[in-house]
């Protein structure tokens, strides 16, 4: 238990215990809410040690505020700059660019501050806590806690129900392929910059087995592609013309013989294309 300066100018109790387990389950649908936005892949225990990470480096942000020297609130906003990078290092594994490391920070932060407006504006709708009791703080975060897990419930839904069909021509021949947009994936042809869709191996049999053909007549393209597990190259192609939706598009084609799942999908559309 500790006081904090209240906006009266008095002081406000504060019980340690509490403030860590509320952070703690915030930290837990924030993250969920990140893996889900971002397509990460990620498993219970790196979500448990992150938020426990998370709630410490919340507490001490807590206590570095209430000081009113500017180095401490310096130091304040760097911690929580800091919980989001080691919450998203330790949830989604290894990193292979500063720049995917940086975004998934930013939505990490972003998430958390979404759940933390939910909570605000519940609590602001007439609701009065006493910081002396535990169980009064513990009765109002329970269903602040729900409604903003039924809010990420729901734009993470509306998220996984974008969805658009590819129609692409190869040698006079039509594909049509159902496939996700994907706002978190950033995949381009690295020698002209033109986003990759992914197609599963799969529903491409004949044109997978040329691909890998020492008699390829494609257009062949060597991709780079980060994911949780790491980099590594796939072989892709540029077809006569691609449409997603009824827009035609510039867009390398990339066949994906991984085991993934697109969420039921056959393809994977990336951020650039999806409008």
């Amino acid at each position: 238990m500790y006081n904090v300066s209240g906006s009266g100018g008095g002081n406000i109790v504060i019980y340690a215990d509490v403030l860590l387990l509320v952070n703690f389950s915030m930290d837990i649908l924030t993250l969920y809410a990140a893996g889900r936005l971002t397509n990460k892949k990620t498993t219970k225990g790196r979500i448990i040690v992150a938020s426990c990470v998370g709630s410490l480096l919340a507490t001490v942000q807590t206590l570095l505020l209430n000081s009113d020297t500017i180095t401490v609130r310096l130091a304040s906003v760097a911690t929580l700059l800091g919980a989001s990078v080691l919450m998203a290092l330790i949830s989604y594994g290894k990193y292979n660019s500063v720049r995917q490391l940086i975004r998934d920070s930013v939505i990490v932060w972003g998430a958390g501050a979404l759940l933390g407006g939910i909570m605000t504006l519940i609590l602001s709708l007439g609701t009065t806590v006493s910081p002396n009791s535990r169980v009064n703080y513990l009765s109002v975060f329970v269903p602040c806690s729900l409604a903003a897990l039924g809010f990420l419930r729901f734009i993470i839904s509306s998220k996984s129900q974008s969805s658009q069909t590819i129609l692409m021509l190869v040698r006079g021949e039509k594909y049509k392929i159902s496939s996700l947009c994907d706002t978190g994936s950033f995949a381009a042809d690295p020698i002209s910059g033109v986003p990759v869709i992914l197609v599963k191996a799969r529903v491409l049999p004949s044109i997978t087995e040329e691909l890998y053909s020492e008699s390829c007549k494609l257009r062949l393209r060597m991709i780079p592609i980060d994911s949780i597990g790491g980099s590594r190259m796939i072989r892709g192609f540029i077809p006569e013309k691609v449409w997603v939706g009824e827009k035609e598009v510039s867009a390398v084609i990339a066949v994906d013989k991984s085991q993934g799942s697109y969420r039921g999908h056959d393809g994977l559309i990336p951020a650039a294309l999806c409008k």
